[in-house]
């Protein structure tokens, strides 16, 4: 698969690989680990389930975020993209 229009469409795009290389990435998922983890002393059991159902939802919600953004990045791209050529054929 060459086409970056079929890696698109086929969902064929990873970054987890290149952002878990990122420093500023790596540092963030650490802490959070840290942070968490440090609940597990505290917490009973129902809490426990109520804070990790809280982060599902948190990351449900990043997870519409960032599609959103990709959306409407992608979109802005795509119009740039034809701005370019329909003034590269004038």
């Amino acid at each position: 698969m060459n086409s970056m229009m079929e890696k698109i469409y086929f969902g064929d795009l990873r970054c987890e690989e290149k952002m878990m290389k990122d420093e500023r990435v790596k540092e963030s998922n650490q802490q959070f680990a840290t942070v968490y983890e440090s609940f597990d002393d505290v917490l009973n059991e129902k809490q426990k389930k109520k804070l990790s159902e809280l982060y599902d939802e948190i990351c449900n919600m990043e997870t519409e975020i960032g599609l959103y953004f990709f959306k409407e990045g992608f979109a802005v791209g795509i119009r740039l993209g034809m701005e370019v050529y329909a003034q590269e054929r004038e």
